[in-house]
């Protein structure tokens, strides 16, 4: 097929019959509470690869599942669940879901080791307790989007030069750190007040926590403190504080690993539905724009359907997995979809907006330093494909069925993107263009492909505590800590989730198909925009050797070209 814009081409009928058929097929979920999912169509389906790769997946799991029911590190956990079970036959672990047996504390943390037996170890468990390693999850983890620098004091949570001190010793002050741009905070108190849900009838919890982390003297970035609510006169908590810091900790991870969850993954997968849904039915598949944007659908509906029933339907992994309620978590997800600006996504704007571009303020930063090349590559190559078709600004509004795209994108009524930006020049549509597949290639990866070492682990990203946070004052103990963590189904239910999004990884950015764009001119960019990420890829892998926690996700080499799990 021939690419061209619409007032160009020679069979406008034609076109105009393919666009309608089109919008028979494609269009927007009703049902989703507000996500911008498409409806289900058979216009795609799992390929074989998939389906084989995701056969290997189970058998995995299955295969650790059965070790880790004879595990004599589990002996204890299922002398317990045995005891708690009013049906002593069902088992703790199970594929299909968390049993009332499966519900019982580990009583060492050593003990998850047992649900690893024939799988790899999630790659933060050795550090999972190191806080320096907890404050490098905020700008390496699965949510590296979140941490903002403070450049003013924050009322709700007042820090102090005490609080400091006892975090980082003398030297520094809180004025000073703020004024040289090395405070940064982390807010997710959208996660306040929010209603929580509860597993074969153990309650989960999870608060609106707020925290504080410096760029010390040292150069050493570090967490200052936490305040478990956004409520003023909460109490704050320092790494000086022993059990109640280690429990302090666990609110973040919980409060950041369902923001992680809900908000940035959801929100990825419901962001790449809109653009589908829209680009199907407003530009004819001989659209230069949605030849370019199609492969970035390849196998996402078919993975939105499974999600919608696996993971935010009845019964899934919402329902058991994540503090809130289903209801409370997809509510989330759809404020965070439509609250943030598609303008402000752009990953250069999101930097500065944060505050966190300057090498000055935060010389380290590897989500910044990893994934603004592969920004720059893919705005260099969308630039260059768009203008072969489009020689000046004036071509944009002859293109009608560009401007119903744009249009479409922020209708209210569905997909309701708020932020759309304006694209009366070419450079407008490559930033929007060039944002959208960062955020479902790159931006998608750092939570999706980081998952399993990060989710995977219990103390690292659990989703969930399942005992209330402590009291101030109350005295701690180890088993406090553990009766906190996931049981043993939940973890190992966690890895249901997770260890598919590791290993189902089946396209790779810049690898569109031989001859998909059926134009000659497009072969010189093309290739440039492979030799670029080909060289990123090199020099993204020497600088994450010398990193003293590996950050590997932003490697073009691992990126997906596609959300497809």
């Amino acid at each position: 097929m021939n690419l061209c814009l619409p007032h160009d081409d020679a069979a406008p009928e034609a076109r105009r019959a393919a666009l309608a058929a089109d919008r028979e097929v494609w269009r927007f979920d009703p049902t989703q509470r507000g996500l911008p999912l498409a409806a289900k169509v058979d216009a795609e389906s799992y390929s074989k690869p998939f389906a084989l790769r995701y056969v290997e997946t189970r058998t995995m799991l299955a295969t650790t599942r059965a070790a880790a029911r004879l595990d004599p590190r589990l002996a204890s956990e299922r002398q317990a669940a045995e005891a708690l079970s009013r049906e002593p036959s069902t088992p703790p672990l199970k594929e299909d879901g968390v049993t009332l047996a499966g519900m019982v504390s580990v009583r060492s943390i050593d003990h998850y080791d047992a649900l690893f037996d024939a799988l790899p170890s999630p790659a933060t468990r050795p550090w999972a307790r190191d806080d320096g390693f907890f404050a490098w999850q905020r700008l390496a983890g699965c949510n590296a989007t979140r941490i903002r620098q403070q450049r003013e004091a924050d009322p709700r949570f007042p820090v102090t030069d005490a609080h400091l001190l006892a975090a980082v010793g003398g030297g520094d002050s809180i004025d000073r750190a703020r004024s040289e741009g090395r405070l940064f905070g982390l807010d997710l108190s959208p996660l306040h007040g929010l209603p929580q849900g509860s597993t074969q009838g153990r309650p989960r919890y999870s608060s609106g926590v707020l925290a504080l982390f410096v760029r010390a003297l040292d150069g050493s970035f570090r967490p200052v403190a936490i305040q478990g609510s956004p409520v003023a006169g909460s109490a704050i908590v320092t790494p000086g504080d022993g059990e109640r810091w280690r429990h302090a900790k666990l609110d973040v991870q919980v409060a950041d690993s369902i923001w992680a969850g809900a908000v940035m993954h959801l929100g990825f997968h419901s962001l790449s539905a809109a653009f589908q849904v829209c680009a199907a039915r407003e530009l004819a598949p001989g659209h230069p724009l949605r030849r370019l944007l199609w492969p970035h659908f390849e196998m996402t509906t078919p993975a939105n359907e499974t999600m919608k029933d696996a993971v935010i339907g009845p019964g899934g992994y919402f329902d058991e997995l994540m503090a809130p309620t289903r209801e409370a978590a997809v509510e989330l997800a759809v404020k965070g979809l439509r609250g943030r600006s598609l303008a402000d996504r752009a990953p250069w704007r999101d930097l500065a907006l944060r505050g966190t571009e300057g090498l000055a303020s935060l010389p380290e930063y590897p989500y910044r330093d990893d994934g603004l090349p592969v920004a720059w590559a893919l705005r260099r190559w969308v630039s260059a494909y768009l203008r072969l078709w489009y020689r000046d600004d004036a071509d944009l509004g002859r293109d009608t069925e560009l401007v119903a795209w744009h249009r479409a994108l922020s209708a209210p009524d569905a997909p309701g993107l708020t932020g759309v930006p304006s694209i009366g020049r070419i450079d407008d549509l490559i930033d929007l263009v060039t944002t959208f597949l960062y955020e479902i290639t790159a931006g998608h990866a750092v939570v999706n492909y980081a998952g399993y070492d990060y989710f995977g682990w219990p103390e690292t990203f659990p989703t969930a505590r399942w005992s209330p946070s402590p009291e101030a004052g109350a005295a701690l103990t180890e088993e406090d800590y553990l009766r906190a963590l996931s049981p043993v189904g939940v973890a190992d239910r966690m890895l249901d989730l997770t260890l598919p999004q590791r290993q189902l990884r089946l396209n790779t950015l810049g690898a569109y198909p031989d001859g998909w764009f059926g134009d000659p001119r497009v072969e010189a960019p093309l290739s440039a925009l492979r030799a670029e990420l080909e060289a990123i890829d090199a020099a993204t892998a020497a600088r994450d050797a010398a990193r003293r926690w590996n950050f590997p996700y932003l490697r073009p080499s691992r990126l997906a070209q596609s959300i497809h799990v």
